[in-house]
This record gives structure tokens, sequence and C-alpha cells, in this order.
């Protein structure tokens, strides 16, 4: 089972839940279409620490 699991292109938005694309025994970390963007999900194993990390310049990522 690999530890870290990353998605581009998701093209994921408010309407489709978490329950419905959470892989079981993995913390689902997702940043949804936005403008200019289409979207990143981070599927991280439950045995790793991890974090999602919104910084002020509105770049996104994970943080294992």
């Amino acid at each position: 089972m690999p530890s870290i699991i990353t998605l581009s292109e998701t093209r994921l938005n408010g309407n489709i839940s978490d329950n419905e694309i959470k892989l079981d025994n993995y913390v689902l970390h997702r940043a949804d279409r936005g403008a200019g963007t289409e979207g990143v999900a981070t599927c991280v194993s439950s045995n790793v620490s991890s974090e999602l990390v919104i910084p002020k310049e509105n770049l996104i990522y994970c943080e294992c």
C-alpha cells in the first residue's frame, strides 16, 4: 500500500463530498477547482502524520 497518492486535474468541487472519493485507511487532503486551477487531491496513509497547509500566497501543499 503506498504511503501517499496524489491526483492532479481532479476537477472536484463542493458538490462532491469527501465520502464519495475517500479511500479506506487514508486521510484525504483536497484543494478543489478555483480561479485558474483544476484541483488536486492527496491521500496520505493513516499511518503517516500529515496536514493541509495553505500559505498566504494561495499555493497549496501537504506536509507529511
